[in-house]
């Protein structure tokens, strides 16, 4: 299954026959926005975060997840960002939800 919300932007479910047992896993994408951050903000339902992101729906993303965001000033001194957030939201008439089983 995979959702297709723009550019650089997606959700595929992976199934892997593995032997006899069924592996799933999970491909993200979504430009500018680490995988980390992706995770917590969807809280592992990769799902329901690409399909609200289709909808239009705004959804807020924490850059520093999995480690503190690192910026240099002027004076070449480093400054770190414990919250550092990034609100997407797309716009766009259609949408694609492809599914096969």
């Amino acid at each position: 299954m995979g959702v297709y919300v723009g550019k650089k932007a997606y959700y595929v479910r992976l199934l892997c026959k593995r032997g006899e047992e069924l592996a799933e896993d999970h491909h993200v994408r979504l430009k500018g926005i680490s995988g980390a951050a992706v995770l917590e903000s969807s809280g592992g339902d990769f799902l329901r975060t690409y399909l609200a992101l289709l909808c239009g729906v705004p959804v807020t993303f924490d850059l520093c997840a999995g480690g503190a965001a690192k910026f240099r000033t002027t004076n070449f001194q480093t400054r770190s960002l414990t919250i550092f957030e990034r609100c997407v939201r797309f716009h766009h008439a259609t949408c694609e939800v492809h599914t096969k089983q």
